[in-house]
């Protein structure tokens, strides 16, 4: 004796199923070799240009080490934090140069400023500008060969000096203030590592 068969019930959700799809072809022709091309070139010329960029700014990193006289120019902002030599921003022309050793580092700084940019310098420095004493220099001539300054006889400035304990840099200041309106100031910030 045989069973009947019955008929099996449809799932209701095998209606909603779409269509199969056609199997995926890759472009062909000039137009599928443009998009190939296309992504393999655009990744590689993103990459030339970054390692021009980098060795630019390597070059750039490199002459600043080379460097053995001031820079024009502002110290970086993380030199500046480091050495914790904050000039004011009225100052033209600025300068700087830094010297790394494994005992100590030092950054010199020169600007020109007004009274205004002086007095804020030596309150940003933990100073006032009464600290400085006439006919005081505190840079030392070895500091002072190391960058070219001449402070004559010393007569026409005046200097102040912070002494910090362990590695808190130390500020030796130098301001020629033989014209007060423009002020000529010298700094050297010394950091034992």
């Amino acid at each position: 004796m045989t069973r009947p068969t019955t008929p099996r019930p449809r799932r209701p959700h095998d209606d909603t199923l779409p269509p199969p799809q056609p199997p995926r072809r890759l472009p062909s022709g000039w137009k599928g070799g443009a998009i190939i091309a296309l992504l393999v070139l655009v990744p590689l010329a993103y990459l030339g240009i970054s390692l021009l960029q980098s060795r630019e700014a390597g070059r750039d990193k490199e002459q600043r080490a080379e460097a053995t006289e001031l820079t024009p120019g502002w110290p970086s902002r993380l030199q500046r934090r480091i050495y914790d030599v904050k000039p004011p921003m009225n100052v033209d022309p600025i300068a700087f140069y830094e010297t790394n050793s494994w005992e100590t580092s030092s950054l010199y700084v020169e600007f020109t400023t007004d009274a205004a940019g002086l007095t804020a310098f030596m309150k940003w420095s933990d100073g006032d500008r009464s600290d400085l004493v006439e006919g005081y220099n505190p840079i030392t001539r070895k500091q002072a060969a190391a960058v070219g300054w001449d402070f004559g006889d010393g007569s026409g400035w005046w200097g102040w000096k912070r002494d910090r304990p362990g590695a808190e840099p130390d500020l030796a200041v130098a301001v020629d203030l033989s014209d007060p309106t423009r002020p000529e100031v010298r700094t050297v910030s010394t950091t034992d590592l």
